[in-house]
């Protein structure tokens, strides 16, 4: 056995050791599985006063082997007076890790407080707590508004309740779920993000017929004053804005939609006044689209934004209009209202595409359930409602260091969340835009002036969390892969139909006719009969399709195939130049040149062809490829069934 440092994204479990987390013991102790609320803790230790206990703060992803959490346990929970745990996907997710605080806290009468780390209720995991549901639910607030002066205050709270302190911190301050981010002019200040605060905004737990349920059937001996300040937290709080309502007729609702629409850009700093003052802004009227860019509201508020930063910064530079929009979920029905209503708010210019880097998938699965606050509208579709491409950007929840050393990228987490659930909702998958890095520093700048001397105790804000603040490192190339995709994309949107060229790419192997356009358990050229005459209809320029799928097949094998036997024997109807191709193959890395070369020899010419030899047989293989430079889209079936649409 030996020992391994933590890092960014959590346990590698197909790496051998034990980790180890190497921290000193503190009053309170956080443990979490989301990085933002790490990163907004650490911002949010400089607004704590000076004598406030010290803080540590986990990542459940460090903490996954079972003599992991026993060495924590023993070294740092033992000595802990206040334990908060942020669990997400119930108390299965770390059901090993429960036991052992609550046996901490049992064995050291430390305060443990057990939560969910999303919006939901759970009282399975809540009820796991050592305070009263009341200050478990109200602190739950504090972390689920989120934000680094409701951590702040929320932190107080907590200490007002279990270590006998009177800071008596203000009410969690409502945040709108949904929002435009301008990535120059910085966040939205604080009183404006409490002051524009949408009534689509839940306010979480306070209304939860399930925590009242809660309240009344398992702490009935909570003395008076906790039963009053229950009924107090079970009223609504006070709101700017009237109730959004979605029962009303679809012309009335059409209007209030763009009206509150309206009023989200002109309560935000707006992205589109980010692009006017920039300095990347060429002229306003040569823009050529706006482009949307979600993601998740934790990231907003944790300030984990440089990967939208560059993304915003790279279409801009292509002369497209960033609109940064931040979101709590893409689940919620009111958010997808919201959503649409943001993006066609400007009736002469709305948002023509989007790129998202929210996970998993909105479509209802099968079998899926909804619940009673978060039920399904089926009635509804947000994709069918925007009507634009959506470009699939991913964040790796792993380190660049990973995906290099690993042939297949992505964790098998990420391939799930962000690539086969999306997928279920159509959207084009593109690159992984971003990785999980440490930051340099896990003290925020705030204790001290340089040169002043210490007249007391360090402050928690000085010693800090004493762990690493994870956000996400933008991949420039990346970045820029899929702003050039954005633009290919938008291209092809203003394109009339009649006037766009699409290329079906087939599977062709093994090398044998017989294998042309083969597709497990699918029938890929009556599928592409379907797909030539859905063009057909729609517009597109098509002329003499087969009627059949066998006809398909027929009229393909007369031309050139990847039949080797055949080479040379059958009509070529397009080449591809030599020129166009040795332009390719020069921006190709020197490493897989080389592998090419020392393969098939080096190439020759000609005419429109490229010939290689084969250096086993010194027979010349010449290979007719098809001219696909006309092309505008390259759709490509493969031999397991899935289909791929790429502009080009």
């Amino acid at each position: 056995m030996h020992r391994l440092a933590a890092t960014p994204g959590g346990w590698d479990a197909t790496a051998e050791g034990v980790v180890f987390i190497e921290q000193t013991p503190a009053p309170i102790i956080v443990l979490t599985a989301a990085d933002t609320d790490i990163s907004a803790l650490n911002q949010a230790l400089v607004q704590l006063p000076q004598t406030f206990s010290d803080i540590r703060c986990v990542n459940l992803l460090q903490l996954q082997q079972q003599l992991t959490i026993d060495t924590y346990a023993e070294s740092v929970l033992n000595q802990a007076k206040l334990i908060i745990v942020r669990v997400l996907g119930g108390r299965a997710y770390w059901s090993y890790g429960i036991e052992v605080v609550k046996a901490v806290a049992d064995e050291t009468g430390a305060a443990l407080v057990i939560m969910p780390g999303d919006d939901r209720p759970d009282l399975d995991l809540m009820g796991h707590s050592t305070v009263p549901l009341a200050v478990v639910n109200q602190l739950w607030r504090y972390f689920t508004e989120g934000g680094i002066d409701n951590l702040a205050n929320g932190l107080l709270y907590a200490s007002d309740r279990t270590l006998a302190t009177h800071y008596h911190p203000p009410e969690p301050k409502p945040i709108p779920k949904i929002g435009i981010y301008a990535s120059e002019t910085g966040l939205p200040t604080r009183q404006s993000q409490s002051e524009t605060a949408q009534n689509t905004h839940t306010n979480f737990g306070a209304n939860s017929k399930q925590i009242k349920e809660l309240q009344t059937t398992v702490e009935p001996t909570l003395n008076q004053e906790i039963r009053s300040e229950i009924r107090a937290k079970s009223q609504p709080l006070p709101r700017q804005y009237p109730p959004f309502k979605t029962s009303q007729s679809a012309s009335s609702n059409k209007d209030q939609n763009k009206s509150k629409g309206e009023q989200i850009l002109r309560d935000y700093p707006s992205a589109y006044q980010v692009f006017e003052s920039s300095s990347l802004k060429a002229n306003t009227n040569q823009a050529k689209a706006k482009v949307g860019i979600l993601f998740y509201r934790a990231h907003y508020l944790a300030g984990n934004t440089k990967v939208i930063d560059a993304l915003s910064t790279a279409l801009m530079q292509r002369q497209l209009m960033p609109v940064p929009i931040y979101v709590s979920s893409l689940k919620e029905a009111d958010i997808q209202r919201s959503l649409v209503e943001i993006c066609q708010s400007d009736a002469e210019q709305p948002v023509e595409l989007l790129i998202n880097t929210t996970s998993f998938a909105i479509a209802p699965l099968a079998g899926a359930t909804a619940s009673a606050e978060k039920p399904f509208d089926r009635t509804f579709n947000l994709w069918k409602a925007l009507d634009v491409p959506v470009l699939q950007a991913i964040c790796s929840s792993s380190p660049q260091q990973h995906w290099h050393s690993h042939a297949q990228g992505l964790t098998p987490r990420d391939i799930a969340m962000n690539v086969a659930l999306p997928e279920v909702d159509g959207r084009i998958i593109t690159r992984a835009v971003s990785f999980k890095a440490a930051q340099s520093a896990d003290e925020p700048k705030a204790a001290q002036s340089a040169g002043e001397p210490q007249t007391s105790a360090p402050s928690a804000a000085v010693l800090g969390l004493q762990t690493d603040v994870v956000m996400y490192q933008p991949e420039g190339d990346r970045i820029n892969f899929v702003a050039d995709l954005a633009a290919r994309w938008l291209r092809l949107r203003r394109t009339p139909p009649a006037e766009r060229k699409i290329a079906l790419v087939l599977a062709n192997y093994p090398n044998r006719d017989g294998r042309m356009a083969n597709g497990v358990g699918l029938d890929t050229p009556a599928s592409c009969i379907k797909i030539l005459q859905a063009l057909q209809t729609a517009g597109y320029h098509v002329t003499s399709c087969p009627e059949t799928g066998d006809e398909l097949m027929a009229q393909l094998a007369r031309g050139v195939t990847n039949d080797l036997e055949s080479y040379g024997l059958r009509p070529t109807n397009q080449t591809l130049s030599i020129s166009d191709y040795q332009q390719f193959f020069d921006k190709l890395p020197p490493a897989v040149k080389q592998k090419m070369t020392q393969r098939w020899a080096p190439s020759m010419t000609s005419g429109n062809r490229m010939a290689r030899q084969h250096k086993s047989s010194r027979q010349p293989l010449h290979s007719r490829l098809p001219e696909c430079s006309w092309a505008m889209s390259l759709s490509a079936f493969s031999p397991v069934g899935a289909m791929t649409s790429i502009p080009v």
